[in-house]
């Protein structure tokens, strides 16, 4: 049943879908001159048999915002007569306006031209026209039909908003803050004013005086690192958000976070109406020297009633605690003193221990706070052991932790108790949480009653946890973002960063989380990262790979059914796709010169993809739950239960589940941590179509489609906020990033820069091929454009096409065009197999699309489809060329017109395919 539904599904689809391929064409629209001869309608009509064309308009106004095409003009071209056998169009248009190439809907009834404003015009009004030709060969020597026939046309493009993006720079502890500036470049048409706000980072940005175009910052005093933040600026109706960007070095000297001058106290009073006091002494951070925000609060042991008796009051120094029994029976009671500062996101704690009467002197915790730098003296202490009034006692003590050693079992009140830390015990703490370990003391005197004590270690060693990315190519310098916790902890990071074989060229913290690692050019291998401490103690290391390029010959593997995704891992040289229909996961081993295959199903499979140490695949499924598999076995390690991912529909344009270097995949909003095992909905991440650059730090993304608005976003992991870009006419269910993130292509339609700015299109240059997909070489300066002869689609009216073959476009994605905004082609070749079966019976639908990924050295594409997986090496576009001047096929021209000279015409398309019946 559920094949019957599918394949009717399949062929309702097919039957419109060949009808769209039936009247698509497309036209080159070009700068150049102007009309160019052919003759009297009158003797065009006569010698094509009464044939003339008509326009339904000859007058067209477009407006549209700076870097925008919304607005569309359309003008149908009628013929009348009979269609000669051969026809041709071609426009010129005479002066810039129009978007270019224009992809017309060619029909034996009408042809319908959509005029688009040139979204890379400045603001401004521009006219001219638009020849429309109609000719009888391919060269335009020959108008017929009335023509050339003229469009006058009005195109006003609008100011937008503009701003640019600030940067703070200041030394942590210089003074009590930072200030820059917020320009606003342009304002939009018809605006006069704007207004500001901060929308993220305002616990340390605000806003200063505005002045003109100009709005000032102020930034409170932070610790080192890079922070960042968002301010939306409006005007009119346009709104633009800027990030703000706050470097701060240390101090000459080092920083130095929240001190006190002791963890604990002790009170006694024999007599409960007494009152004692004690001074602490309070060394504030480097980065935040104001003492009247210094906070405390005070937590009483609940296990012993009794509060109310301590007291805390700021002094000029720190802090003065004082304690009172008048309201408490005879006894033992204790409490924690909490300290803060609204600079830094640690606090210190006392612990004070109050004994009333005569009794055993209740000792007061020992809190260690184990860092990179602490040494063998810190993992030692003791305790007095003291009777608050009376003779000396005897006693007896025991641990009750394993890893807390005391030195001796027994002795007399006024004796010392010591203990040690066995170093041997710290590797299988965990980190960043408080271990208690519990002390009992018995006096022999069973009238005296017993006292329990803490001894409290919390180990915040620094660790790494990921490298992103997992994979270097060897020979090339790199930036590596290490991952982990307690950064902030060690105030100097290179001394304790142990990489072997890998000499830095510079380390710098970002925040407590991650550290910016920039490496010169390395050798094949595998490197182990970790960071060090005086303990010795073994933390979590960090793999990182490093392997040689690949030259892959040409391979057609055959696989069938839908495909989800193509990934490629450089450290297993191994493919990765999927059948959506059956749920195979699939993985191809570069083995002996043969890609050797492995299989593994998963229910309900609808994405997947490798995990951030590149040793995990993460899949989703519609049935079942989200699972972690073993790149190298394909072995089934982790299973999370309780969520599905029907939400997200499957992986497009080969991307997969992207992982970023913080440790966590994503999926629609929702995000897979890997460290902890647990799946989240995330408050910043928004969108469906998700893709991610090669070091795991920029997610890029759109609302898709289908999304209401629609939107892009960008996100990087270093702060996790989502910069949300206004809706724009871009977004499109497919998304591909460069590995360096310079280059972000959408669809198989055009490429953006990191901050999704236009580049330019990809557009089709022939017009017999029809776009599939694209992915950008790991650089971004080349985009690889897979393409499809149209009428290999429709073999039975059209046998001559049975010999075409997929084409790959080479175009120039490195910088904007200079002229126009279409991606000039550096080359095209044939692949010799198709990836997906293109017949009557299947189409290149949704279903059936094919998925396009790129190695990391740049020499391998890798395309999956409903037929083969094809591994194609870049190399043919130098081995092959099929230049497409060289080939005499027609490339879309952009031609100045105000550069000079004379603009080469450009080829006519055929307005018909075949010569009709």
């Amino acid at each position: 049943m559920l094949v019957t539904v599918r394949d009717g599904w399949a062929r309702s689809r097919l039957l419109r879908w060949v009808l769209g391929v039936m009247l698509l064409g497309s036209l080159l629209s070009c700068g150049g001159g102007g009309g160019g001869g052919g003759g009297s309608s009158d003797a065009s009509a006569s010698s094509t048999g009464g044939f003339t064309v008509s326009l339904d308009k000859n007058e067209i106004s477009l407006t549209s915002n700076e870097g925008e095409s919304s607005d569309l003009a359309v003008v149908t071209a009628t013929p009348q007569g009979q269609l000669p056998n051969s026809l041709y169009v071609l426009a010129i248009a005479n002066s810039p306006g129009l978007q270019s190439p224009i992809l017309a809907t060619l029909t034996n009834k009408d042809a319908k031209f959509p005029f688009r404003p040139d979204s890379t015009l400045p603001p401004g009004v521009y006219k001219g026209t638009v020849m429309l030709y109609a000719c009888a060969d391919a060269k335009c020597t020959q108008p017929i039909g009335g023509t050339p026939l003229p469009v006058a046309f009005t195109v006003t493009i609008l100011k937008v908003l503009k701003v640019g993006g600030v940067q703070i720079n200041a030394v942590s502890g210089q003074s009590q803050s930072a200030s820059g500036q917020l320009t606003v470049l342009q304002l939009p048409s018809g605006a006069t004013d704007y207004s500001t706000k901060v929308l993220y980072g305002g616990e340390w940005l605000s806003l200063g005086e505005k002045n003109g175009l100009t709005q000032a910052l102020n930034a409170k005093s932070l610790r080192s690192g890079t922070y960042s933040a968002s301010v939306e600026v409006t005007s009119g109706t346009q709104t633009r958000t800027v990030g703000v960007y706050y470097v701060v070095t240390p101090p000459p000297g080092g920083e130095f976070d929240l001190r006190v001058s002791t963890s604990s106290m002790t009170f006694v009073v024999a007599d409960p109406a007494a009152t004692v006091s004690q001074s602490v002494e309070v060394g504030l951070p480097t980065w935040g020297n104001t003492r009247e925000d210094l906070h405390y609060s005070i937590d009483y042991d609940q296990s012993v009633y009794g509060e109310g008796w301590l007291k805390v009051r700021p002094t000029d120094t720190g802090l003065l605690l004082s304690a009172s029994g008048v309201s408490l029976s005879r006894g033992s009671y204790s409490a924690w003193v909490k300290v803060t500062h609204p600079s830094t996101d640690t606090w210190q704690w006392i612990r004070v221990a109050f004994t009333v009467g005569q009794n055993l002197i209740l000792p007061a915790d020992h809190s260690i706070k184990l860092l990179n730098s602490s040494s063998q003296a810190d993992l030692q202490g003791s305790f007095n052991i003291a009777l608050s009034a009376g003779p000396a006692e005897a006693w007896t003590a025991t641990s009750a932790a394993p890893w807390l050693k005391l030195t001796r079992t027994s002795g007399l009140t006024g004796e010392k108790l010591g203990y040690t830390i066995d170093q041997s015990a710290l590797g299988a703490m965990p980190s960043f949480s408080d271990i208690k370990g519990v002390i009992t003391l018995t006096p022999v005197n069973q009238a005296i009653a017993p006292v329990s004590f803490n001894v409290i270690v919390r180990k915040a060693l620094a660790e790494l946890r990921y490298a992103g990315p997992y994979a270097l190519t060897s020979g090339r310098a790199a930036t590596i973002h290490l991952r982990g916790q307690g950064f902030n902890g060690v105030p100097d990071i290179i001394p304790y960063l142990n990489t072997p074989g890998v000499v830095a060229s510079s380390a710098t913290r970002l925040n407590d989380g991650q550290i910016k690692l920039e490496v010169p050019a390395l050798q094949a291998g595998t490197y182990i990262l970790t960071l060090g401490n005086n303990l010795d103690v073994p933390t979590h290391a960090v793999k990182l790979s490093v392997v040689d390029p690949v030259d892959y010959g040409y391979a057609a593997i055959p696989r069938e059914g839908a495909p989800i995704a193509v990934l490629y891992d450089p450290v297993r040289k191994a493919i990765f796709t999927g059948n959506l229909y059956t749920g195979e996961l699939f993985k191809y081993t570069f083995e002996s010169g043969r890609w050797v295959e492995k299989m593994t199903s998963v229910l309900g499979l609808n994405n997947f993809g490798i995990g951030p140490d590149g040793d995990t695949l993460l899949t989703g499924s519609y049935m079942s739950s989200f699972r972690l598999w073993s790149t190298d076995t394909l072995e089934n390690t982790f299973e999370l239960g309780g969520w599905t991912s029907n939400y997200n529909g499957y992986g497009k344009l080969g991307n997969g589940i992207p992982a970023t270097n913080d440790g966590r995949s994503w999926v629609g909003r929702y995000y897979f941590d890997h460290w902890n095992k647990t799946f989240a909905l995330s408050t910043s991440s928004v969108g469906s179509v998700l893709s991610v650059d090669g070091s795991g730090e920029r997610l890029w993304g759109s609302s898709g489609y289908y999304g209401n608005p629609q939107f892009a976003f960008y996100m990087d992991a270093t702060d996790g906020v989502a910069h949300v870009n206004p809706p724009m006419d871009y977004v499109s269910d497919a998304m591909s990033v460069s590995a360096n993130g310079e280059r972000v292509v959408v669809g198989a339609s055009e490429v953006r820069d990191s901050g999704f700015k236009l580049i330019g299109f990809l557009a089709r240059q022939e017009a017999n091929y029809q776009l599939m997909s694209a992915t950008p070489s790991p650089d971004g300066k080349r985009t690889y454009v897979l393409a499809f002869p149209v009428f290999d689609y429709m073999r039975t009216h059209n046998p001559a096409y049975d010999t075409a073959l997929p084409r790959i476009y080479v175009m120039d994605s490195s910088v904007r065009p200079s002229v126009g905004n279409s991606l000039p082609i550096v080359a095209s070749f044939d692949i010799k197999d198709y990836p997906t079966p293109c017949t009557l019976e299947y189409r290149c639908a949704e279903s059936y699309e094919s998925k396009m990924t790129i190695s990391p050295d740049g020499r391998t594409l890798f395309i999956a489809g409903g037929k083969k997986l094809i591994v194609v090496p870049v190399s043919m576009a130098q081995a092959m060329p099929n230049s497409v001047a060289a080939a005499g096929r027609a490339q879309a021209m952009s031609v100045s017109t105000t550069g000079g000279g004379v603009a080469p015409k450009p080829v006519a398309q055929p307005w018909v395919r075949y010569a009709p019946k």
